[in-house]
């Protein structure tokens, strides 16, 4: 099975992503990056606890 490249998805395509795999932790913190790096939006900053 090959990696998706979360880096060269847009935000949009993203989010499918992980609504669609939504018990892909890396996925949703490569969104939660991407979204966080829009100019004005904050999230709040938690460690990534991967249990």
């Amino acid at each position: 099975m090959t990696k998706a490249n979360f880096q060269g998805m847009t935000k949009q395509e993203l989010r499918a992503y992980v609504l669609k795999h939504r018990d892909e932790r890396e996925a949703f913190y490569a969104l939660t990056d991407k979204l966080r790096e829009e100019q004005g939006l904050k999230l709040p900053q938690q460690s990534r606890c991967m249990s």
